[in-house]
């Protein structure tokens, strides 16, 4: 957990973790592109756990009031980084050089959709992935 939090703030300088042995909690202000707005992030990290990351402090704006793409709750703005399925993150990674750059693509996308309607970044709908907490 001190590595992760170690990780976090050293790569993305501003940000500010709290950690225990059991759980890490992470923020961060990002922008994803220049000329995108500000995000606030939250990451949660139980020890050997699955990062949740969540836009806090804003509500994202829906295309033509369509639901958010790829996150896992639409109140808690719990955004689907990745397939938990595929085998593309386990806690052996570091969080910092992994979710996190993740988000930011995510983030990205997300601006694209706003503009488009389409949902560029790929992956599986959330609505097909049987997750467990």
């Amino acid at each position: 957990m001190y590595v992760q939090r170690h990780a976090l703030v050293n790569v993305h300088p501003g940000s500010v973790a709290r950690v225990n042995a059991e759980k890490l909690v992470w923020y961060y202000t990002y922008v994803p592109h220049p000329l995108c707005q500000q995000y606030s992030l939250k990451l949660e990290y139980k020890h050997r756990g699955t990062p949740k990351v969540y836009v806090v402090n804003t509500v994202l704006a829906r295309y033509e009031d369509q639901e958010l793409p790829h996150v896992y709750d639409q109140e808690k703005q719990h955004l689907c980084l990745y397939d938990p399925e595929g085998n593309e993150w386990s806690s052996s990674m570091i969080i910092a050089t992994t979710i996190i750059p993740w988000a930011s693509d995510w983030l990205y996308h997300y601006e694209v959709w706003l503009t488009t309607g389409d949902w560029l970044g790929g992956g599986r709908h959330p609505v097909d992935i049987v997750r467990t907490t």
